[in-house]
């Protein structure tokens, strides 16, 4: 498939929940379109929905209504197989908490990626080993997660979530639980790997400079998304 066609379209997307025996409306009429190798940032206050709509994204939550295309297929009307490979291939995430498994050693916790779609190759091993590397961990390879810094951790996510050349990378404060000077490293390398491997990113950050470093900026405010210059929305 070509890049001109590995884009992410989210068309009229709304998603309710209950509290108390009302609907609450968290997303309403939501529009997006990423292109293959674009960045695109979402601000807004705890609760607004912003991981909600990048479950809904990613296929892990269901839409009340509306619809996600990513590279043409529509996640909300695709098997469960067919949207478990989808989601394998072409989807990176990237959390605010690392989820990696303690029993396991780094490379392969960023293994653990292409292992769900099949048998493990020298060729997965050489790209584990080639990611670790490149975000700064190439001494750690068969070190344990548990013996890891924070900033480590996340690396080893961003590693894992690299690992299958996704056309996609999603990621949910990925520097929430970090101190300062190691946000901004892992947000560098957030950045720059993106660009290196031309995967679109889609970055729910509380920090306004680093939403200002992505070619779209977006607030969730009350439902929808709006762009910064709309007046009324909230300043960090």
């Amino acid at each position: 498939m070509s890049d001109s066609h590995k884009e992410l379209q989210v068309r009229r997307v709304a998603k309710s929940f209950l509290s108390g025996g009302q609907p609450i409306e968290v997303l309403k009429e939501i529009e997006l379109t990423v292109k293959r190798g674009e960045s695109v940032s979402i601000r807004g206050e705890s609760g607004s929905g912003k991981t909600t709509l990048l479950n809904i994204i990613a296929g892990l939550e269901t839409a009340d209504s509306g619809s996600v295309f990513l590279n043409g297929l529509d996640i909300q009307n695709i098997s469960e197989s067919l949207l478990a490979r989808l989601r394998g291939n072409e989807i990176g995430m990237v959390f605010q908490a690392y989820h990696l498994i303690p029993e396991l050693d780094v490379t392969e916790n960023v293994l653990i990626a292409a292992r769900i779609l099949g048998k493990i190759s020298q060729t997965h091993r050489s790209r584990a080993v080639e990611l670790l590397k490149r975000v700064g961990l190439g001494e750690r390879l068969k070190g344990s997660p548990m013996q890891l810094s924070g900033g480590e951790r996340q690396r080893v996510a961003l590693a894992r979530a690299l690992m299958n050349r996704p056309s996609l990378i999603l990621a949910d404060e990925p520097t929430g639980n970090l101190d300062e000077k190691t946000a901004h490293g892992v947000i560098d390398l957030v950045f720059d790997i993106c660009r290196e491997e031309n995967s679109s990113l889609v970055l729910v950050t509380h920090n306004p400079e680093y939403a200002a470093r992505t070619q779209q900026q977006f607030i969730l405010q009350n439902g929808f998304l709006k762009t910064p210059e709309t007046p009324d929305i909230l300043d960090d």
